[in-house]
C-alpha cells in the first residue's frame, strides 16, 4: 500500500493519502478529500496555477471562524494561522494575531475571559465584544492594546496597571470613550490617511512635551529632598538633647528624682524627634506636589484651546471631522516652545505650604493647596 503526498483544497493542511483509496478526510479541518482531486499537481492556464492550494481568504475565513466559536487555543488553528502566514507573510491582520499570541486568549460568546501573554503590544480580535473583570492581568507586560470597534463592554479592573497603558481605539467607539476617562493613555485610530500623518505629529509633539515635564519633576523632587531633611536635622538635635542635662546639672542629674525626670525628658524628646521626621517628609511631599500641580496647571491652560487636558490629546474624538489637524498641529508645535522655554526657577523656589506641627499630628488640610 503506497501513500501519497497532497494538500487539502480547503486549508492547505499536508495530507498523506493512500492511493488505493478514493475518498478521505483532512486531518486539519475535516473536509471531504477525493484523491484524484487532492494529488492533481498542475494546469496550465495562461500562466502556471498551482491546482488544489488554498485560497487565502478561506484560511482567513476559518481562522475568524475559530475566533468567532473560541476555537483560537486548539493546535489546528495555530496550524492555520501559520500556513496562512506561510502565504501572505505581509498581511497585517495575521501578523497582529500571531504577534499577540492570540490562542493564549481564553474568548466566549464574544467575551474575553483570560489572557496570558509576553507580548507588549496586544490587538484584541474584532470577535471580542466585552473585556471581563480581570482578564488581562497575566499580560504583565502589556504597554499597548488595540481595540476593536466590536467593544461595548470594559469591566473594572480588567487591565494591569492601567496608568501605564495605551489604549489605541478608533474615534466615536466605546472603547475610544472609557479610554478618554481611564488612567490610560488615549491613542486614536484614524481611518483617513490625510489625517493620520498629522494626528503622529500631535502624538510626538506631545510625547516631548511629557519627557519635560518628566525631567522637570525630577529636578523638583531632588531640589526638596536636600532642602530640609530629618535624615540631618533630628538626630543632630535629638543627640545634643540627651547629653545636654549631663553637662549642665551634673549633681542633679545623678540623683534619683533627677534621673527620673530625664527619663520622662528622654521619652518626649523620642516622641517629638519622630513627630519631626515625620512632619517634615509630610512637608516635603506637598511641597513637590504644590510645585508639579502649578506647572501642570501652567501648561493645561496653553493646551486647552486645543482640547489637550493633562497632556492627552482628545477633541479628534469627538470632532474629527470639524477640525483642521494639520492647524492644531502646527498650533501645537508653537505652544510645545512655549512650555520648553518656561522659567523653571520658579517652580524650584521654596513653596508656601502652610503646616504646623500641631496641625500635622491633628491631620488638618495645609494651607497653600486650597486652589488646587
Amino acid at each position: 500500500m503506497g501513500y501519497v503526498a497532497a494538500r487539502c483544497p480547503n486549508c492547505a493542511g499536508d495530507l498523506q493519502l493512500d492511493e488505493k483509496m478514493e475518498k478521505g478526510y483532512c486531518a486539519h479541518c475535516g473536509t471531504p478529500i477525493y484523491f484524484k482531486d487532492a494529488v492533481q499537481k498542475v494546469k496550465i492556464v495562461g500562466p502556471i496555477e498551482i491546482a488544489g492550494f488554498a485560497k487565502l481568504d478561506n484560511l482567513i475565513k476559518l481562522i475568524k471562524k475559530d475566533l468567532d466559536f473560541g476555537m483560537n487555543r486548539t493546535p489546528e488553528f495555530r496550524n492555520r494561522l501559520n500556513r496562512a502566514l506561510e502565504l501572505d507573510p505581509n498581511n497585517q491582520y495575521l501578523y497582529d494575531l500571531q504577534s499577540s499570541e492570540i490562542w493564549n486568549a481564553r474568548i466566549m460568546d464574544g467575551r474575553l475571559l483570560e489572557y496570558k501573554s509576553n507580548a507588549k503590544r496586544i490587538v484584541v480580535p474584532d470577535c471580542v465584544v466585552s473585556i471581563e473583570r480581570f482578564s488581562l492581568k497575566g499580560c504583565t507586560r502589556l504597554k499597548e492594546l488595540v481595540l476593536p470597534r466590536t467593544i461595548v463592554n470594559i469591566e473594572e479592573n480588567a487591565f494591569f496597571k492601567e496608568g501605564e497603558l495605551t489604549i489605541s481605539a478608533y474615534k466615536n467607539t466605546f472603547a475610544a470613550r472609557y479610554a478618554l476617562f481611564s488612567p490610560a493613555f488615549l491613542k486614536i485610530i484614524d481611518d483617513d490617511e490625510n489625517n493620520q500623518e498629522a494626528i503622529t505629529k500631535i502624538e510626538q509633539e506631545l510625547k516631548e512635551i511629557v519627557e519635560y515635564k518628566d525631567r522637570l519633576v525630577s529636578e523638583i523632587k531632588a531640589r526638596y529632598s536636600g532642602h530640609i531633611t530629618g535624615r540631618i536635622v533630628v538626630p543632630i538635635v535629638f543627640f545634643v538633647l540627651i547629653i545636654l542635662p549631663s553637662i549642665i546639672v551634673p549633681t542633679r542629674f545623678l540623683s534619683a528624682d533627677g534621673f527620673v525626670y530625664y527619663l520622662i525628658f528622654l521619652g518626649l524628646v523620642i516622641i517629638f524627634s519622630f513627630l519631626s521626621k515625620g512632619y517634615i517628609e509630610v512637608y516635603r511631599k506637598l511641597a513637590v506636589k504644590n510645585q508639579v500641580m502649578k506647572f501642570n496647571k501652567k501648561c493645561n491652560d496653553l493646551l486647552g484651546p486645543l482640547g489637550i487636558i493633562d497632556f492627552r490629546y482628545l477633541k479628534n474624538i469627538w470632532e474629527v471631522s470639524n477640525v483642521d489637524l494639520e492647524y492644531e498641529a502646527k498650533h501645537l508645535e508653537n505652544i510645545k516652545k512655549q512650555i520648553l522655554n518656561i522659567d523653571k526657577r520658579q517652580f524650584l523656589r521654596n513653596a508656601y505650604v502652610h503646616l504646623s506641627l500641631l496641625a500635622y499630628m491633628f491631620g488638618e488640610r495645609p494651607k497653600g493647596l486650597d486652589e488646587y
